[in-house]
């Protein structure tokens, strides 16, 4: 659009250019008859003014379509922007969500792991309980020392469990923003 206002422009710069050629030529013929020739001049200044303003209109429109045209590259360049600034912000999130799930998951092992040291602290202290030829005194010093490990892979399986369940709690989170 802009080059058709430019030649536009030179269309009507050549036609004020013709028009002032032909109010030269009118006025060497003014002899000829004053009364036409003023008419004739009017005529001509008339055009040579509609042409002027027609001249500075194609010039304001040509300056509000660059306008238009250099906002409209700033938008697309800001827009650009801040779609490369979401893309590695989901990028972020992702990386962050597996490692979110890969603790989870080491943390359920974890949880696994000690369930099953209770269950084998159990089954030894079950053993030791039926084990009462070394006596009275050897046997409740076993179960002694059974029931603090017992006590403290408890403690560690609640920890465990509650840290599990934190992580999974993030987790959720997480996937909420994402889908959000």
């Amino acid at each position: 659009e802009v080059r058709s206002l430019a030649r536009e422009r030179g269309e009507l710069a050549r036609a004020l250019a013709e028009a002032q050629a032909e109010q030269q030529r009118l006025r060497r013929q003014s002899a000829a008859g004053a009364t036409s020739a003023q008419t004739m001049m009017k005529r001509l200044e008339a055009e040579r003014d509609e042409t002027v303003t027609e001249l500075r209109r194609a010039a304001a429109e040509r300056e509000r379509l660059r306008a238009t045209a250099e906002a409209a590259e700033a938008e697309r360049s800001r827009l650009e922007l801040r779609s490369t600034e979401l893309e590695a912000a989901l990028r972020a999130m992702a990386a962050e969500r597996a490692e979110l799930a890969s603790r989870e998951a080491a943390q359920r092992l974890h949880c696994a792991e000690v369930g099953e040291r209770l269950q084998l602290l159990e089954r030894r202290l079950g053993r030791q309980a039926e084990d009462t030829e070394d006596g009275e005194r050897r046997s409740r010093q076993l179960e002694a020392e059974a029931a603090e490990r017992l006590r403290r892979l408890e403690a560690e399986l609640r920890e465990s469990q509650e840290a599990a369940e934190r992580l999974e709690a993030e987790l959720e989170a997480e996937q909420a923003e994402l889908s959000a």
